[in-house]
C-alpha cells in the first residue's frame, strides 16, 4: 500500500469504541438490517450485505436507517425480541471482521416522507386516512417540527409534532438504543440535523415556525436532541458510542429551493457558523461522533451528490466544523481515497464516509491496499439504481412503491442486494460468441460470458470501445464516466477478449461463431426543419466531434441531453436557450431526484432562458419565431441548433442461420443500468 495512505488505515477513536482504520460506509438506504418497506424483521438480504463489507477491511459500517416507529403497521422499533435475538448472532460473526457497527435511527421522515401520487391522494382524505391508520399511519410518518410543504407532494403538509410525541420519541430511542447495546451493537446514529428530516427541522430557520419551548434560542431548538442523547448515554453508559448525523451546511434558500456552487443566496437554513455552536451542543450532552455531509432535502444534490458537482463537495465546510470541536469529524459527500487521505493527515477531518463506492465494488479498500487501484470499478454517481425516487416538475411523480424497495441497488453492479436474481454459473459447452457492438452493454456482456467460460468476441465499427457512453463522457463534468470506461477497457484487454475494431456489420450470417448478440446501441432521432439544416448538429455529433458553434446557440428538447448540454455550455460562457415542447423539462420519470433537482436549480442560476410547450412556427434569416405556453410568440437568433430530440432503435442488422439476443439501446431505448441488467439476463443463461 502507498504511504499517502498510511493516514487512512490508522486507528480511530469514537468514546470508548476503537475502529480499526479511519473508513467509514455511511447509511445507505435499503441496509437497513431490519428490512425496508416491509413488516419489520431481521433482515438477511441487508446481513448478508453488512457481513460482505465488513470482510473487506472497512472499519466501522453505519447501517441503514431504521425508524423508531416502522412507516407500516406502526410497530416500535423496540418491539420484537426475535429480531434483536438475530442481530446479537450476526453480531457476533461480523465482530470476527474486525470491523465495528452502528445502527441508525430517526424518528419518523417528516415532510421528506416520499407521498406519491396514491400516498398524495389518501393523505389529503381524512376518511381513507383514518381506515389506514392502522396499516400505515401517515400522520405519524409525517410529523415534522411544523406544518411545512412535503418536499414531494404538492398540498400535502406535515403534522406539528405534540409534546406528548417529544417524551415517546425519547423513551423509544433510550429503549432501542439498550436493545442494540444487549445485541452487541456498538453504537448508535442518531439522526439528527441531517437532510431536513425530523429532527433537524426544529434546527431549520425556515422549518421551524414553532412557538414554544422548541422555537426560542438555539439551545431549545435542540433540546429534544440533547434530551435524546442524555438518555440514550445514562441507559448504555458511556462503552456505547453515540453518533450524530449533520449537515454541516443546509444550502438551501426556501422549502424546494437549494443552492448550487458559487451561487450567491441567503441561507434560510444552517451555516457552518450555526452548526459549530450546534454540535458543541449536542458533545455537551455527550455525543462521541459528528458524521457530516451538507444540504436538506430541498437541496438533496449537497447530500446526494450527482455526477454534476465536484468531487469532495462538502470537505470545505466541514473542515471548518472540525477545528472548533472536540469529537472526531467525519466527512462525506462524493469522497476520492486520495483527498480523503491528505485531508486525515492534515487534521482536517477525522475520517471518510463512502457510501456508494460499497455498492459498485465490495473489494475497493483491498484493492487500495494492494495497490490496484485501477481494478476498482467506479461509482458514476448516476443514483439510477440506488436513489429510485423521481420527481417531475412541482408535481408527485414518485415511482411505484414496489420501485421505492429496491434501493440500495446498484445501476453498475447487478450483483448488490440482488444476488438471488443475479446469478451466473461455469459451464460445460463451451461457446464462441460474437457481440456486435463494444459499449457499456457489449462489454459487460463479454466480461460476464468470459468469466462462465465462453470465448466472446467483440465486433465493434468505431476504433475504440465505448459507445455512445464514450461521446457522452466528454462532458467535463462526466470524469466518473470516462473512468468507468477506462475501467472496462482495461478489463477487456486483462481478460484477453478478442475486440476486432473499425468493422461494420449488417448480416450476422457472416459471422463464424456460435450464436450472436446484437449491442449495436441507438442513433440519433432527427427533428427535421429544413430551413435549419445547414446549422443543425446532432447532440451525440457536438460531442464526440467538438464541434465549434456560433454565438447564438439554441438546443432543441429539454429532456437529459439537452438540458446536460446546456449545462456544460454554460461554463464555456455559451447561454444557450432551450425550447421544449412538454410542458416541463426533465420530463423522464427514470431521472433521478437529486440529478434533476440539481439541474433545474443550475439553469436557474445560469438564467439560462427555457421555452415550454414550445414549437417552431417559422424560420428567416437566421431568426427562429416559436409559439410557447399560452400562446407567447417570440423571435430567437440561431447560429447553431443542437438537437436532442432523443435517440431511436437503429434499423435492424439481417439476421439468419444464427441465435441471436438483443440487448441494450437496440432492444429498448434505456439507461446505463438498463443496458447493464439486459447484459446479464442474455449472458448469464447462454
Amino acid at each position: 500500500m502507498k504511504s499517502e495512505f498510511e493516514s487512512l488505515f490508522s486507528p480511530l477513536q469514537v468514546g470508548e469504541c476503537h475502529i480499526k482504520n479511519r473508513i467509514i460506509q455511511t447509511s445507505i438506504a435499503g441496509a437497513s438490517i431490519f428490512g425496508w418497506m416491509k413488516r419489520r424483521s431481521f433482515s438477511k438480504e441487508a446481513a448478508e450485505f453488512l457481513q460482505e463489507r465488513a470482510k473487506k477491511e472497512v472499519g466501522l459500517i453505519i447501517t441503514g436507517v431504521e425508524y423508531l416507529y416502522n412507516p407500516l403497521f406502526g410497530t416500535p422499533l423496540y418491539r420484537g425480541e426475535k429480531k434483536f435475538i438475530k442481530l446479537k448472532d450476526f453480531m457476533e460473526n461480523f465482530h470476527k471482521t474486525g470491523a465495528k457497527l452502528f445502527v441508525q435511527v430517526s424518528p419518523s421522515m417528516g415532510r421528506n416522507a416520499p407521498l406519491n401520487n396514491t400516498l398524495s391522494y389518501i393523505y389529503k382524505h381524512e376518511i381513507l386516512k383514518k381506515i389506514l391508520k392502522p396499516i400505515l399511519d401517515l400522520d405519524s410518518i409525517c410529523t415534522s417540527s411544523s406544518s411545512n410543504p412535503n418536499v414531494w407532494a404538492d398540498g400535502c403538509f406535515s403534522k406539528t409534532m405534540s409534546s406528548d410525541r417529544a417524551k415517546k420519541i425519547i423513551d423509544a430511542y433510550t429503549r432501542s438504543a439498550v436493545l442494540l447495546k444487549e445485541s452487541r451493537v456498538d453504537g448508535i446514529e442518531i439522526d439528527a440535523l441531517h437532510f431536513g428530516g425530523f429532527l433537524d427541522s426544529f434546527a431549520l430557520k425556515y422549518a421551524n415556525t414553532r412557538d414554544d419551548i422548541y422555537a426560542r434560542e438555539v439551545e431549545d431548538r435542540l433540546s429534544l436532541h440533547t434530551q435524546i442523547i442524555r438518555s440514550i448515554k445514562e441507559a448504555c453508559g458511556k462503552n456505547f458510542a453515540v453518533s450524530v448525523r449533520l449537515s454541516a451546511v443546509s444550502h438551501t434558500k426556501s422549502f424546494r429551493r437549494g443552492a448550487v456552487i458559487g451561487e450567491e443566496y441567503i441561507e434560510e437554513g444552517k451555516s457552518i457558523e450555526d452548526s459549530i455552536k450546534m454540535s458543541k451542543i449536542l458533545i455537551d450532552a455527550g455525543c462521541d461522533m459528528l458524521n457530516c455531509d451538507s444540504g436538506t432535502y430541498d437541496a438533496i444534490y449537497w447530500a446526494h451528490p450527482p455526477i454534476y458537482m465536484k468531487d469532495n463537495c462538502n470537505l470545505e465546510d466541514v473542515a471548518k466544523l472540525k477545528k472548533e470541536v472536540s469529537v472526531p469529524v467525519v466527512c462525506s459527500g462524493k469522497m476520492d481515497v486520495d483527498t480523503a487521505s491528505k485531508a486525515i493527515t492534515e487534521g482536517l477531518i477525522d475520517a471518510a464516509g463512502f457510501g456508494r463506492n460499497f455498492l459498485v465494488d465490495p473489494n475497493w479498500i483491498v484493492k487500495i491496499q494492494a495497490d490496484t487501484p485501477e481494478e476498482i470499478k467506479p461509482c458514476i454517481n448516476c443514483h439510477i439504481g440506488c436513489f429510485r425516487c423521481s420527481k417531475v416538475d412541482q408535481s408527485p411523480n414518485l415511482k411505484s412503491v414496489s420501485d421505492l424497495k429496491k434501493v440500495g441497488h446498484c445501476a453498475i453492479n447487478p450483483l448488490t442486494m440482488q444476488k438471488n436474481k443475479y446469478k451466473y454459473k461455469p459451464i460445460k459447452n463451451v461457446k464462441k460468441i460474437a457481440i456486435v457492438g463494444g459499449g457499456i452493454s457489449g462489454m459487460e456482456a463479454a466480461l460476464l460470458l468470459k468469466k462462465r467460460g465462453h470465448v466472446p468476441v467483440i465486433y465493434e465499427k468505431e476504433s475504440e470501445l465505448g459507445g455512445i457512453c464514450a461521446d457522452f463522457s466528454k462532458m467535463s463534468f462526466k470524469n466518473r464516466e470516462r473512468q468507468l470506461l477506462d475501467w472496462y477497457r482495461n478489463q477487456i484487454a486483462q481478460q484477453e477478449i478478442e475486440v476486432r475494431k473499425n468493422v461494420l456489420i449488417d448480416d450476422v450470417s457472416l459471422f463464424k461463431e456460435d450464436e450472436v448478440i446484437l449491442a449495436t446501441g441507438s442513433v440519433a432521432k432527427r427533428s427535421v426543419i429544413p430551413e435549419l439544416e445547414s446549422m443543425t448538429i446532432s447532440a451525440r455529433d457536438y460531442l464526440k466531434y467538438d464541434i465549434e458553434l456560433g454565438k447564438n446557440v439554441v438546443i432543441l428538447g429539454g429532456g437529459h441531453t439537452g438540458v446536460e448540454i446546456a449545462y456544460e455550455l454554460a461554463f464555456k460562457g455559451i447561454i444557450a436557450t432551450i425550447i421544449e415542447e412538454k410542458s416541463t423539462i426533465l420530463s423522464d420519470s427514470n431521472i433521478p431526484y437529486p440529478n434533476a433537482s440539481f439541474l433545474k436549480d443550475s439553469l436557474s442560476s445560469f438564467k439560462i432562458p427555457v421555452h415550454l410547450s414550445a414549437h417552431i412556427v417559422e424560420v428567416k434569416d437566421n431568426v427562429i419565431k416559436i409559439v410557447s405556453a399560452g400562446s407567447k410568440k417570440r423571435f430567437i437568433d440561431v447560429d447553431t441548433l443542437i438537437d436532442c430530440s432523443g435517440n431511436i432503435i437503429p434499423k435492424d442488422i439481417k439476421i439468419k442461420g444464427r441465435k441471436v439476443y438483443r440487448i441494450g439501446n437496440c432492444k429498448k431505448i434505456g439507461d446505463i443500468q438498463k443496458a447493464i441488467y439486459d447484459a446479464w439476463d442474455v449472458a448469464s443463461k447462454i
